[in-house]
C-alpha cells in the first residue's frame, strides 16, 4: 500500500532513533530528485549520484549516527 507523508515521517523518525540508539549510521537510495531535500532535513547527505546508461540518476544518501554531518 501507500503511506501518507505523516506515516513516512513517523516511520523514518522511529528508524533513525533506533540507529542513533545503536550508534549506527543510516543509508538510503532515492531516484526522485525531490526526495533529496526531504531526506536532507533528516540529516542525510548525498554520498554518491549513480547513473547507469540512459536511466534516470539515483542518489545514495547517508546519515551518521545522531544526524551530524
Amino acid at each position: 500500500g501507500t503511506f501518507s507523508n505523516a506515516q513516512v515521517c513517523a516511520r523514518l523518525a522511529s528508524f533513525l532513533a533506533e540507529c542513533d540508539g545503536l550508534g549506527q549510521p543510516a543509508h538510503l537510495e532515492t531516484s526522485r530528485p525531490e526526495n533529496v531535500g526531504y531526506y536532507e532535513r533528516f540529516g542525510f547527505g548525498v554520498a554518491h549520484e549513480v547513473r547507469v546508461g540512459d536511466a534516470p540518476p539515483a542518489w545514495v544518501m547517508t546519515r551518521p549516527s545522531g544526524g551530524r554531518r
